[in-house]
């Protein structure tokens, strides 16, 4: 979609803030309707899903505003140390590694995490809430509205295609409902800031996805339940 977007006026930096705001996904929000919904198995499931696409959409993300956003050709190591630097990664590869070795951890660790995982999801919510841009409802751009539109439209619709296609249905495709319609990553905007992208634009897109997210969102589970 590179070449259409950029026919109509899209530059690089705008065109990276729409790939991360299409791609991207707002993982407290899908953690807090999956666990309210289906309890602790849609919690797992959904922490599967984090797993999955926490890492490849990090990657894809970077290298996107590596290529179209950067003043300058960033560098093969540049883009390395952006990726060894975020902390979503490491905590993707540190939890794999305890799980696949089978570490043994103190009791004591197990009951710090329980406590910070409660905490984390009502915190998440609100450090989203908290980062949204409002004035940028009053006039809402072509390009915001492009991206509001892959997102909560358009992406869920691929995900449950693909789903249904694999064969998955009750809970499962509910699941895969929730965590493809939430709205993007307010973390987009700070990688956006760090790397050239066209940050007032993301911000938009994240705000307008977040509110827009509480009328779509029940709809794409109500089109699985």
């Amino acid at each position: 979609l590179r070449p259409a977007l950029a026919r109509l006026g899209i530059d690089g930096p705008a065109f990276t803030s729409i790939f991360q705001g299409a791609t991207r996904w707002q993982t407290f929000v899908g953690l807090s309707v999956c666990a309210n919904m289906f309890g602790d198995v849609g919690l797992a499931l959904a922490s599967v899903a984090m797993v999955a696409i926490i890492p490849l959409v990090n990657v894809f993300s970077v290298a996107v505003l590596a290529h179209y956003a950067a003043p300058e050709k960033q560098s093969g190591r540049a883009i390395v140390m952006t990726l060894v630097r975020n902390p979503l990664i490491w905590a993707c590869a540190i939890g794999l590694l305890v799980n696949v070795t089978h570490l043994p951890l103190p009791k004591l660790w197990h009951e710090v995490a329980d406590a910070l995982s409660r905490s984390s999801l009502a915190i998440g919510l609100l450090v989203t809430g908290a980062g949204l841009h409002l004035e940028g409802l009053l006039r809402p751009s072509a390009s915001a509205a492009i991206g509001v539109v892959f997102k909560l439209v358009l992406m869920p619709a691929l995900a449950l295609v693909l789903a249904v296609w694999f064969g998955l249905s009750g809970d499962s495709l509910a699941i895969v409902a929730i965590c493809s319609a939430v709205p993007t990553s307010s973390s987009a905007y700070v990688l956006a800031r760090q790397m050239g992208g066209d940050a007032p634009l993301l911000a938009q897109i994240i705000t307008l996805q977040t509110i827009l997210a509480a009328i779509t969102m029940p709809i794409a589970i109500a089109l699985v339940a």
